[in-house]
């Protein structure tokens, strides 16, 4: 049994079920990452919180919906400085229920933010497309708010994901091999 097992458990319901399906799903992506890069999960962490951060300021310099500054806030924060990301989903259900938040709470809000987010990000992708073919400054407007919005929260809670998984450290690096010996 794992880390992951014993900290990021499933109770069966379908709440659950859809969690630890994208618990599942980003935890592959970091060890793949680890894998191809040769880096520790935590730079890929970095990068998606600080991409977020940059994501979600643009979309409030555009769209003046300055709520969403806290977000950006929020995640920029997290890149910036690792002891801020959740690591375990036991850990973040304690401490939202300490606060007097129901139990699952958590969990419901990043399925929803995160399917919503994903819809949010193929809305602005066909927007940006249409935008080419047709040359339309609206959809480029109306893409740009809803790429920038969708991948900046998409890649917060990805992140999110990520920083509750236990993968260990990255494989090291193969010598190359060559004709005459190692390189």
């Amino acid at each position: 049994m794992s880390l992951d097992d014993q900290f990021n458990k499933s109770d069966g319901s379908a709440i659950a079920i859809l969690d630890n399906a994208l618990f599942k799903f980003n935890k592959k992506i970091a060890t793949t990452w680890q894998e191809k890069t040769h880096r520790n999960k935590s730079d890929l962490e970095k990068g998606l919180y600080l991409g977020s951060s940059i994501a979600l300021g643009t979309y409030v310099a555009n769209t003046g919906e300055f709520i969403m500054a806290y977000p950006a806030l929020a995640s920029a924060s997290k890149g910036i400085f690792e002891a801020l990301r959740i690591k375990s989903t036991k850990e973040e259900e304690i401490m939202w229920e300490s606060k007097g938040l129901p139990k699952n709470t958590m969990k419901y809000l990043n399925v929803s933010l995160y399917g919503l987010s994903l819809g949010q990000s193929l809305i602005g992708a066909t927007q940006l497309a249409m935008g080419i073919t047709s040359g339309s400054p609206e959809l480029y407007h109306n893409a740009l708010n809803n790429l920038t919005n969708g991948l900046g929260v998409l890649s917060w809670i990805s992140a999110d994901y990520m920083s509750k998984s236990d993968i260990g450290t990255p494989p090291p690096k193969k010598t190359k091999e060559t004709y005459f010996g190692k390189s």
